[in-house]
């Protein structure tokens, strides 16, 4: 690794840093100033929408653009956004009009950031060493998600919601330092940088081309059955077995983190392939969230969120540098926007199936049971569909 690969891992986890005080700082304003927490899911879809739609054109411009300018210009505007909640929020007049507007620029700038930082890895690591970069990349993430809410939850306790957004405000600016350390190599204007439609289509096509039509489909039904138990269920799952305390949603999720940043100390060491069987790592999910649908115990429940961000972390590395090693450099941005964008785009289906279980009656632990059984079956028949591929590959 060199210096450009720990700048750009200091830039995202100070990234993810503020990013994860922010969504907590919205939070608290929403339920406990404004008094409206059942806006709180209306502001997280204005982020994520957004995000969703607009990422794969964020990896068109990541693939056309210097990629260190996109860096520090997102971050700069974030800090400029966060400047202005603040400067509401000491005059005491912060809004959800404010919020909305801010969590949906944050959700666009978010879909340019993501691809562009991840495309830039192949210019700065070698492809042999892009597995454990990746690995180092996701525990920097996971990092700022423990870490942000932690520290800002202190700020806003002891002492003030604008001191909370001011100490965001210089993580980002520390963060936007780190962005301009980052020299890549220049961007390839050649004619393989199309426009911006004609471009998102035909990612479509390089994702065929370097065989990974499959591996998204694993992933997406990863994301929709895995991540919808996480996000949605898990503060029901621990209020009915262990009581309504919020130190054992926040310790299950700090749990889950610590096993992603486990699998990156585990590569980081590790002299054998990390690439794992996709098939293999849903079918040891779907046992998992079947195993959590039937727990009552902390410790098992603790140890099933441990191996889970473990086995989610090894399967997210390692589609993501398949996709850096297999795609050219100067098309890599697009390809990360779309395994992203199939990542993410299922998850409000996800979430709507659930809803619409617990109005049908259904239990959390039934749903959770539900889940994992379907999660099983689609991995085999992905697994199936994949495996009929490969036979015609073949025989042509």
């Amino acid at each position: 690794m060199n210096s450009k690969f720990y700048w750009l891992s200091a830039a995202h986890l100070l990234s993810s840093t503020a990013l994860s005080s922010f969504l907590l700082i919205q939070q608290y304003i929403t339920t406990n100033v404004l008094s409206s927490p059942e806006l709180v899911g209306i502001l997280l879809a204005v982020n994520f929408l957004p995000k969703v739609v607009f990422i794969p054109i964020g990896g068109y411009i990541a693939d056309r653009y210097s990629k260190r300018a996109l860096l520090f210009n997102t971050t700069f505007l974030r800090i400029i956004l966060l400047l202005w909640a603040a400067y509401f929020s000491y005059a005491g007049s912060l809004a959800m009009e404010q919020l909305y507007v801010i969590s949906f620029v944050f959700g666009i700038l978010d879909a340019i950031f993501i691809p562009t930082a991840n495309s830039c890895l192949p210019y700065i690591v070698s492809n042999k060493k892009l597995h454990k970069a990746n690995s180092i990349f996701s525990a920097c993430y996971q990092l700022g998600v423990i870490i942000g809410p932690l520290v800002i939850s202190i700020l806003i306790d002891d002492f003030s919601l604008t001191d909370a957004l001011i100490s965001t405000v210089i993580i980002l600016i520390i963060c936007s330092l780190a962005t301009l350390q980052v020299l890549t190599e220049p961007v390839s204007q050649n004619g393989l940088v199309e426009g911006p439609v004609k471009s998102i289509l035909s990612g479509y096509e390089v994702i065929k081309k370097i065989n990974m039509a499959q591996d998204l489909g694993f992933l997406t039904i990863t994301s929709f059955f895995f991540i919808g138990v996480l996000t949605v269920l898990t503060p029901s799952l621990a209020a009915i077995n262990f009581g309504s305390n919020a130190k054992y949603i926040g310790s299950l999720n700090a749990i889950y983190g610590v096993g992603i940043i486990a699998f990156s100390l585990f590569a980081q060491f590790s002299k054998s392939s990390l690439r794992v069987s996709l098939l293999t790592a849903t079918m040891m999910l779907s046992i998992l969230i079947i195993m959590l649908s039937q727990t009552t115990t902390y410790i098992l429940s603790s140890i099933i969120y441990f191996i889970c961000g473990f086995i989610i972390s090894w399967v997210n590395v390692s589609v993501i540098t398949t996709a850096q090693q297999r795609s050219p450099k100067e098309l890599v941005g697009k390809t990360i926007a779309l395994i992203v964008f199939s990542s993410q785009v299922c998850l409000p289906l996800s979430f709507g199936l659930i809803s619409l279980l617990i109005n049908l009656n259904f239990s959390v632990p039934d749903i959770t049971l539900i889940y994992g059984i379907g999660f099983m079956i689609l991995s085999v028949v992905v697994a199936y569909i994949r495996h009929s591929f490969n036979i015609k590959a073949l025989r042509e």
